[in-house]
């Protein structure tokens, strides 16, 4: 079966936005692994919120007999590893039509890139990629990828902890015993995340499958449960307070034990995982970092 792939900037997007979104509408991603579920809706400027996210964005369309089937995104963001800046390509968005599905698409793409990838300056420049997939039972999308194929180039990097709690209860956090993890060696993942608090109100909205209802969430700074950032988490608590059903999301890397003791302890549970999938031909190996942060409003 012979498929067609468009790769565009986010200036051309408006040629298959209507695809784009119908494909959106029929896509649901697992919470608390599996036990609930989300559907996404990206806002009226559809690539904002890939391209807040990095300095380069590309989208492939890909079509059969000039209907198109699926979509996925790479991101080009600048990350630092031991000190020295290298550019991440992030891989994410992957939609297929439930039509087209187990059909080696993803494979097919990815040979059709991997081949044109020497000759084409515009696949180039960046060093490592990774891409993240939520968990249902314990699994992602990484386990339909069969045979000879470049999507099992990436190995499991991390998994982390999503957390989406009433903000309220982070009040409780005892920050003076925040456990120590300044030593390691960790990865951000989301450099141009700043904000203590990132809303992405109208540019990614999460709808819960349970109710039909938009989560309010309130991203918080991927560092903020560490020692340099931790002064501004009741600042950014009250922000979310003041939003109407406002939750506050934030990832935890699962290998650090003690602090998600330390929410435990003050009833801060999730059973909400994604896992981080990584491939470093040209970067130290994110595989020994011993912490990734990111974003949750980048995943």
């Amino acid at each position: 079966m012979k498929y067609e792939f468009d790769i565009i900037g986010p200036e051309n997007i408006n040629k298959y936005i209507h695809d784009f979104r119908s494909l959106e509408e029929k896509i649901e991603y697992p919470l608390e692994n599996g036990l609930g579920n989300f559907r996404i809706i990206h806002g009226e400027n559809y690539h904002t919120f890939f391209t807040q996210q990095g300095f380069k964005t590309r989208f492939v369309a890909i079509k059969k007999r000039n209907k198109v089937i699926g979509t996925i995104a790479g991101i080009w963001k600048p990350i630092k590893i031991k000190n020295k800046e290298y550019a991440g390509f992030y891989i994410s968005d992957l939609k297929i039509d439930l039509d087209h599905r187990k059909k080696n698409i993803l494979r097919k793409l990815l040979w059709y890139l991997v081949k044109r990838w020497p000759i084409t300056p515009d696949y180039q420049g960046w060093d490592f990629n990774y891409y993240c997939t939520m968990l249902k039972d314990g699994k992602g999308v990484n386990r339909t990828f069969k045979g000879f194929n470049p999507a099992k180039l990436p190995s499991h990097s991390a998994t982390l902890n999503i957390y989406m709690v009433d903000p309220s209860t982070l009040l409780s956090l005892d920050i003076n015993s925040l456990p120590d993890n300044e030593n390691c060696s960790s990865v951000n993942l989301s450099p141009l995340r700043i904000e203590n608090v990132l809303w992405n109100e109208g540019v990614k909205d999460i709808l819960s499958t349970t109710d039909n209802s938009i989560m309010q969430l309130g991203h918080l700074h991927p560092q903020i449960l560490t020692k340099k950032f931790s002064s501004k988490l009741n600042q950014s608590i009250s922000e979310i307070i003041n939003k109407e059903k406002g939750l506050a999301c934030f990832a935890v890397d699962n290998r650090e034990t003690e602090k998600i003791k330390w929410l435990d302890y003050s009833g801060i549970t999730t059973n909400t995982r994604c896992n981080i999938f990584s491939f470093s031909p040209f970067a130290p190996s994110l595989n020994k970092s011993d912490i990734l942060y990111i974003s949750t409003g980048e995943i």
